[in-house]
């Protein structure tokens, strides 16, 4: 009988010593996350200051939890509701640059594109306002995310307000070649009315446009010239007007100068494809081509495109059914391709373009 007691006091022991355990780690781990906690907590309640604090903490004490990188993103939402606009913009570039595979990256371009909205026509930084050169980073960000995450639940609002942002700059250009007309200034007034003309075609400020750009060029005694326009309104309005409302980053890639093209062109318009590289130095791809031959095998292509009036060079890899699978491919690629940062495209969308041949 004595036996027996010894025995369950035993047992009772240990017992408790590993319920103790137990709790001591459901404690430290509790400890871990309680700021990233407490900090959600506090956004509920509407305090962001208390809230910034919180992930700020999170972040330093605990720099590699998958509950940190998160930290990391509320942090770029509520520098955003603080009205910090500078302070959620360079945490949405640590988010992008530490978090290159994330599944929260589109959500990272999206804010620094809102943030820099809000500074170029809000003046919400502290600043005097915003320029015409926040406008177009809010363009390039919303256009990144737009290419780089096709199914982003941000893209839709995202092209809207890619539309928006070009009928404002647009409206800028127009508003600079209408005051350089007014004072004489008709060298400059051609310089701003022709930049409307082959930037802006779609915005209700091209037909202005062409009509200061007449002015102008008759006033300079450049009749033949001006002549010329004029008699070109009725094909030009045409053309402006018809433009499609669709506003998509403004790439014309021309047919020729692919490099596998049969392979690309025979691949689903439905697909995805990752890409791997843009750039100004042809010489650059080609030599990337090389460097990874064995890697890339026959499944890539390269092609030209032109965008701002300047030739630079693409280079995708694969085409993959999902875009999660395009996602679990780019882990795979090598670490130096994926510090590179690619990004996943829709292959209808490049074959469309491609298959207009135009430059």
């Amino acid at each position: 009988m004595r036996l027996k007691k010894i025995f369950i006091i035993v047992g009772l022991l240990i017992a408790l010593a590993g319920c103790t355990q137990q709790q001591v780690k459901r404690d430290l781990m509790s400890s871990e996350v309680r700021h990233y906690e407490v900090g959600m907590e506090l956004m509920k309640q509407g305090d962001f200051t208390a809230a910034i604090n919180a992930f700020k903490t999170q972040i330093k004490l605990y720099p590699d939890l998958p509950e940190t990188e998160k930290a990391t993103l509320q942090l770029v939402y509520a520098y955003y509701k603080q009205k910090q606009l500078n302070a959620s913009i360079s945490m949405a570039d640590q988010f992008i640059d530490k978090y290159p595979l994330s599944s929260d990256l589109d959500y990272a371009y999206y804010s620094k594109g809102l943030a820099l909205f809000d500074i170029g026509f809000e003046g919400k930084s502290g600043n005097s306002g915003g320029s015409n050169s926040d406008i177009r980073q809010a363009h390039q960000y919303f256009s990144e995310l737009v290419n780089r995450f096709p199914e982003s639940k941000y893209a839709d609002d995202s092209i809207k307000r890619m539309q928006f942002l070009r009928d404002k700059l647009a409206e800028s250009e127009v508003g600079q070649a209408r005051t350089a007309l007014n004072e004489g200034r008709y060298g400059s007034a051609v310089v701003h009315a022709k930049y409307v003309i082959e930037n802006y075609k779609g915005t209700p400020f091209a037909i202005e446009a062409l009509d200061i750009l007449t002015q102008s060029y008759n006033l300079l005694s450049l009749n033949d010239e001006g002549d010329t326009f004029g008699g070109q309104n009725e094909t030009v309005v045409a053309e402006t007007l018809e433009a499609p409302a669709k506003v998509m980053p403004e790439i014309v890639i021309d047919s020729v100068g692919w490099r596998n093209a049969a392979w690309f062109h025979a691949q689903s318009a439905t697909d995805y494809t990752i890409q791997l590289l843009m750039t100004r130095s042809e010489e650059g791809v080609v030599s990337l081509i090389d460097q990874y031959d064995l890697f890339l095998s026959s499944d890539y292509a390269y092609y030209p495109v032109k965008r701002d009036g300047e030739v630079w060079y693409g280079l995708v890899y694969g085409a993959f059914p999902t875009v999660d699978m395009a996602k679990a491919a780019i882990k795979s690629l090598p670490q130096s391709l994926v510090k590179s940062r690619p990004w996943i495209r829709k292959i209808g969308t490049l074959q469309e373009i491609a298959a207009t041949g135009v430059y």
